[in-house]
């Protein structure tokens, strides 16, 4: 009797516990990705409006204007937002030298590389 008992139990655990088990740790698996993959682009988007504010700060002349204006745009998708950001001032600008030699240099080079592919 106790054998049947075990080998039911063995059944119950193999065959219909462990599949939900396996799923339920792939599906926070998943989750726990996207929500790094997020935090992840939350932070460099961090990054670069502190850099952009930044510099809107240091080169604008004290009673200049800087703008932040964040926009929402109409989108198709049910899932995804669509977004504008504006970051402008009437500081000095940069020199036409200057973005002759750095301003493009960017659009050349390979993002970095991240745990995320």
């Amino acid at each position: 009797m106790a054998d049947k008992l075990t080998q039911a139990a063995v059944h119950i655990i193999w065959f219909h516990i462990t599949p939900m088990v396996s799923d339920l740790l792939i599906g926070l698996c998943t989750i726990m990705m996207v929500i790094s993959v997020a935090l992840y682009i939350i932070q460099n988007l961090m990054q670069i409006f502190s850099n952009l504010l930044s510099n809107a700060i240091k080169y604008t002349q004290e009673g200049g204007i800087i703008q932040f204006i964040a926009e929402e745009s109409e989108t198709n998708s049910s899932t995804y937002g669509k977004y504008h950001f504006i970051v402008s001032d009437n500081g000095m600008g940069m020199s036409a030298d200057f973005k002759g030699r750095y301003v493009h240099e960017a659009d050349y080079q390979a993002p970095p590389r991240s745990n995320f592919g």
